[in-house]
């Protein structure tokens, strides 16, 4: 073969695993002629005409046409077994003129099956792209038509052509009931854009006039976390036929994303739009719209300039900023043409000066008013707090405070302490002043300690946790019950560490106490359980764009998101309902009813 191969193909070149392989099955014949034939052209590509005097073309037509058949049935048992190699070598011996009509359609799907499986990229774009065959292609049935079309879809991809890759894709999918087939075929347009250049995005973006092209190259460009980053998934990969539409929400045609792409907040951010880019993608899979996604870089220019700029490119609804400033800088406007969707929380200063800015996020003081109240539902009214000495420790001590001496309780001691600490008895002793039985009392004289307190509140990852909790026990406090956030918990189950945990109650996230299976879309369970839950912050957020965008003054229902039972209050401010779960036995036990159970 003659011909070269476009640059970055190679003649050995197998199907990635991400494009899945064309059905092996037999399909049924069709009644039509072959255009082939009809237009002179009955020699296909790749093969030499039979010289007048050959035996095929002295023989009788009945067995010219029964070789023909023979060859056509061995060469697809071949295939089907996975042979591709020597069905290649038998599809070349048949005349597709001496078969009958119903049989054609069969011998150029085969045929150009195993020459992508065998790596021969020239040949299956010969007999995929030949007017005549194409043309033929047109009075497929229509499981022949979606065979044809993923052919094309596969061919067009390897090699680099990825409009005409898509175009195909696109066709067979809008044809499929089934939404475990059209997510295989979602997976395998991810893996032609994720091998597409940046630039070639770009461009492919600007001049399609297709707007579900366009919605594709769109969230691809939104995925590449830096501006020229080469070809990364938009979406981490995931198994396609537990990708379903994680909720029923009709998506706008456009959503700006206004994210950082560097600097202190450029990880969460990657993380956040991750969510939402998963979140859309699943959506997409289960047969609805994802909206057109364009992403501003807030570390690179003005929020409020970047604000504008996307609401003039026809933006619909803005969702972010994260960073603190950026936060009240755009909420310091007076007028914001289009709502915002904020993934951080004011925690000081005046309020957005318009309704249409709504706030929405992670926030450990929320978490810490609800144990609060948890606890007080529970009959605690005296309560020592042991937070580490940060600032999200600071918030939490600070809201847990407030909350629980705002409905009649008292906090009557705090320790602080440093995350990296491995023992924490010098911190823990002063704090629960345990006395041990005074000499000559009477031997039945247990240790104990203060007696002036009736609950603990615990702000703690799992790691400190696990060292906290039974230093506690060892210093006779094992009788209090105690209570914490969702960050206790990593979201893993692991039983053997967690007996240390047994006890604790905490606010839970939802997606830590569902199989990971049945979440859709899910984070990487290798990420750290912080990088997780921004994921499913960015999934929530997804799930609320729709419902923030009609400018209506509240959500018309709750959404049940991965990080809570989401309501929009009365100050536009995203509240969480959150599960309570507790420890037990190093496991987690749901506790529908709440914290009292």
């Amino acid at each position: 073969m003659s011909a070269k191969l476009p640059i970055g193909v190679a003649t050995t070149y197998r199907v990635p695993a991400i494009i899945f392989r064309s059905p092996k099955c037999q399909l049924p014949g069709v009644l039509l002629t072959l255009i082939l034939v009809l237009a002179g052209c009955s020699t296909p590509p790749g093969k030499t005409a039979a010289p007048p005097g050959s035996t095929i073309a002295a023989a009788q037509p009945e067995q010219v046409a029964k070789r023909a058949q023979e060859l056509l049935a061995a060469a697809t048992r071949q295939r089907t077994a996975g042979d591709h190699a020597r069905a290649l070598q038998l599809y070349r011996q048949i005349e597709p003129g001496t078969l009958p009509a119903g049989a054609r359609p069969d011998y150029f799907l085969g045929y150009a099956d195993s020459a992508l499986q065998e790596g021969d990229v020239l040949l299956a774009r010969e007999l995929l792209t030949a007017p005549a065959a194409t043309a033929l292609s047109q009075e497929f049935a229509p499981a022949q038509r979606q065979r044809w079309l993923h052919l094309r879809g596969e061919l067009f991809g390897l090699l680099g052509e990825t409009e005409q890759s898509l175009a195909a894709y696109t066709e067979l999918a809008d044809g499929l009931a089934d939404a475990a087939a059209r997510a295989e075929v979602e997976q395998a347009i991810w893996g032609v854009l994720r091998q597409t250049p940046t630039e070639t995005l770009r461009k492919l973006a600007r001049d399609t006039a297709d707007p579900r092209l366009h919605g594709w190259y769109q969230l691809a460009l939104a995925g590449r976390s830096r501006p020229g980053a080469e070809p990364a998934p938009a979406v981490p990969p995931a198994a396609p036929a537990a990708m379903t539409a994680p909720a029923a929400v009709a998506a706008l045609e456009r959503v700006a994303l206004l994210l950082p792409e560097s600097g202190a907040y450029g990880t969460a951010a990657d993380i956040l739009r991750d969510g939402f880019l998963a979140a859309a993608f699943a959506a997409r899979a289960g047969g609805a719209r994802a909206p057109d996604v364009r992403l501003y870089d807030t570390a690179a220019e003005d929020v409020v300039a970047l604000y504008q700029r996307a609401v003039a490119e026809g933006a619909q609804l803005a969702i972010g900023p994260l960073e603190p400033e950026s936060l009240r800088r755009l909420s310091a406007q007076q007028e914001l043409p289009v709502p915002v969707l904020s993934l951080n929380y004011l925690d000081s200063g005046p309020p957005p000066a318009t309704a249409n800015f709504s706030q929405f996020g992670l926030s450990v003081a929320e978490e810490a008013r609800l144990a609060a109240h948890g606890a007080w539902r529970q009959g605690h009214r005296a309560a020592l707090v042991l937070a580490p000495s940060t600032d999200w420790g600071s918030r939490a001590l600070t809201a847990f405070r407030e909350a629980f001496e705002a409905l009649g309780g008292s906090v009557r001691g705090t320790a602080r302490y440093d995350m990296a600490l491995k023992d924490f008895t010098p911190v823990l002793r002063p704090l629960l002043a345990p006395q041990v039985a005074e000499a000559g009392s009477p031997t039945t004289a247990a240790p104990r300690r203060r007696t002036d307190v009736d609950m603990i509140f615990l702000v703690a990852y799992p790691t400190q946790g696990r060292q906290i909790k039974p230093t506690l026990d060892f210093l006779y406090a094992n009788d209090l019950p105690i209570y914490s956030t969702s960050a206790i918990y990593s979201g893993n189950p692991d039983p053997a560490r967690d007996a240390d945990l047994d006890g604790i109650r905490f606010v839970a996230s939802p997606w830590t106490l569902a199989d990971p299976a049945a979440l859709t879309p899910h984070a990487d369970p290798r990420l750290p359980a912080a990088h997780r839950q921004l994921f499913a912050l960015g999934v929530d957020s997804y799930l609320l764009h729709a419902q923030l965008a009609d400018q209506s003054p509240g959500m018309v229902q709750p959404v049940q998101g991965q990080t809570g039972e989401l309501l929009l209050d009365g100050s536009n401010r995203v509240q969480r309902r959150q599960p309570w779960a507790r420890f037990d036995a190093g496991r987690v036990v749901p506790l529908p009813g709440g914290p009292d159970q």
